[in-house]
């Protein structure tokens, strides 16, 4: 990942809104694990970027002692957090290590599942990573990405603030580099890669929960200094978005989905074996 493409906070800053997160996708992530790439004991598991171990954690639990679970991610914050959660958890087959995407190989395992999601939005070469994740399959082995479109947020009725900050967010993304409607790219992206075997779900879910529906503001606050860096948002600006994104967390008058989260699995290709 490119250090500069990364807008967010880390490590413990982050434990909140990525449990909202978690909350909001989470059953979608994990009803696609099971239903396509068939999770199940013994498994052994790559979770690329796994931020403060939300997924990675539910992975251990389901390949159970025989499997094995490695979680990597950029941030030695994140790194810290995972370690903590995995140590309060008394889990014994999973490790987290500090690692770039770009260094996978250097982990010496041929995975059954190499798993990511809500990274490739963060990287200028999503195509790159991709096949660095399914290179460290096994053959036969599995690549899961979930991707979101961002501007297909949706809020009902329409609520200017909140149109804004996607707005915002996606202009961002672009200065960046990066793509955050990337969802809408991730079967051309697959199909590239030469995966096989490829499906593809989506997941948009309704936020009711008041708690949860304050990851808008959360992540809006997050990215504020960024936007006001690369100017594009006064000062003005951030502040009343800010203010009626926080207003709208508390609004049951508006119904709230989060983005549409594109689902995909690929399959790396059989060595066949040519007769002799």
């Amino acid at each position: 990942m490119n250090a500069n493409s990364y807008v967010l906070n880390v490590g413990w800053h982050d434990v909140e809104r990525l449990g909202k997160s978690d909350r909001i996708y989470g059953p979608g992530s994990r009803t696609f694990l099971q239903r396509y790439a068939h999770i199940k004991e013994g498994m052994t598991v790559l979770d690329v970027g796994c931020g403060t171990g939300n997924m990675s954690l539910w992975m251990a639990e389901k390949v159970g002692p025989a499997g094995q679970v490695v979680g990597i991610d950029a941030s030695a914050e994140q790194i810290a957090v995972s370690n903590a959660r995995a140590k309060s958890m008394g889990l014994k087959n999973i490790r987290f290590l500090q690692l770039d995407f770009s260094q996978i190989h250097t982990l010496g395992i041929q995975f059954d599942l190499a798993y990511c999601r809500f990274i490739l939005i963060h990287l200028t070469q999503p195509l790159d990573a991709i096949k660095l994740m399914a290179s460290v399959t096994r053959p036969g082995g599995v690549v899961v990405c979930e991707e979101p479109i961002t501007d297909m947020h949706a809020c009902s009725p329409e609520h200017p603030a909140f149109d804004q900050a996607n707005q915002l967010t996606i202009a961002l993304g672009r200065k960046k580099g990066v793509d955050y409607n990337l969802g809408a790219r991730l079967s051309e992206l697959f199909t590239a890669a030469q995966l096989e075997a490829l499906q593809f779900d989506h997941y948009q879910p309704d936020i009711q929960d008041t708690d949860d529906r304050g990851i808008f503001f959360d992540s809006f606050s997050q990215i504020a200094d960024s936007l006001l860096a690369y100017a594009l948002a006064t000062p003005e600006q951030v502040r009343t978005v800010s203010e009626q994104l926080l207003q709208l967390k508390e609004d049951h008058t508006y119904s709230v989905k989060g983005f549409r989260n594109i689902q995909a699995i690929g399959r790396r290709r059989q060595i066949i074996q040519e007769d002799k």
